[in-house]
């Protein structure tokens, strides 16, 4: 037996009719991504088995609103908390003091604009990749 359409924007509904409130939205890939990742984590923790997996994924990508994932990991733990990683915006970190050779280094590092490389691994003035004699 196959999965048919809904006819009608009735049939989409998640919500009662007769209570008046407006059907739920529709959820995209990204959220079923994020939930499936939470699927996975759940099973490689050993808190799902490989059949209880199997299902919710199922289930996952063929939900259409967020009650829909709601449902199927309403039962895991909460998620393992992500520690921030280092900004990349974020200043240098301060040298210790009184380490001159440890600045010159880094401002001789910062200042080199481009890679010297020697004239024998210079390409011909014809393009080819070979070595320059």
């Amino acid at each position: 037996m196959t999965a048919r359409e809904p006819d009608t924007m009735d049939d989409m509904d998640h919500t009662d009719p007769a209570a008046g409130e407006p059907p739920e939205k529709r959820i995209g890939d990204r959220e079923r991504r994020e939930v499936d990742a939470r699927l996975r984590e759940a099973h490689d923790d050993g808190v799902l088995t490989l059949g209880e997996y199997d299902e919710r994924a199922a289930r996952c990508w063929a939900a259409r609103t967020g009650s829909d994932l709601d449902a199927l990991t309403r039962d895991l733990p909460d998620p393992a908390p992500v520690e921030p990683t280092a900004d990349p915006a974020a200043p240098e970190p301060a040298l210790p003091a009184g380490d001159e050779r440890l600045t010159r280094l880094r401002e001789s590092l910062r200042d080199s604009e481009r890679l010297r490389v020697p004239e024998v691994l210079r390409r011909n003035p014809d393009g080819a990749g070979r070595r320059s004699r």
